[in-house]
């Protein structure tokens, strides 16, 4: 599958044709199905939070390339569930490069319609390494004898 661009520093893309392109793209995926499937506005809010995560946490910007991210949607509901539903929706990959995101997989799927949302963040070693180091700035062990 060939990657679409969700983010970049490339200041000849405008966020228009971003959007565009991540439409299309998803539009392809989806087919028909409409109400329970992600749409380009999905993704970048995804790619967003992810991103917003990563700086809280203390990653540095050089070292957010490499994560990746799988997330699959929640279903509609207990009231769908009740009566059996399952619903099409759209599990996404999305993969962070030195300039952006990019949505690597995109897929439609039926999940039963309980399902909870999924969101699984894999980081690499540098990027461990910055939130270990976050999370014991001014911090130090006693050990005992």
């Amino acid at each position: 599958m060939k990657t679409t661009m969700i983010t970049s520093r490339d200041p000849q893309l405008t966020s228009t044709e971003i959007r565009a392109a991540l439409k299309r793209h998803l539009d392809e995926v989806n087919g028909r199905a409409r109400v329970h499937t992600l749409d380009a506005d999905d993704i970048l809010a995804l790619a967003k939070e992810v991103e917003r995560t990563l700086i809280m946490a203390g990653v540095t910007k050089r070292n957010r390339a490499g994560t990746r991210v799988s997330f699959l949607p929640a279903g509609p509901g207990s009231a769908y569930a009740q009566i059996g539903y399952s619903v099409v929706t759209t599990a996404v990959t999305l993969r962070r490069t030195r300039d952006g995101w990019r949505l690597t997989s995109a897929e439609k799927i039926e999940i039963p319609a309980a399902r909870v949302e999924r969101l699984h963040i894999e980081i690499t070693e540098r990027a461990e390494a910055d939130i270990l180091r976050r999370t014991f700035d001014g911090l130090s062990v006693r050990r005992t004898a």
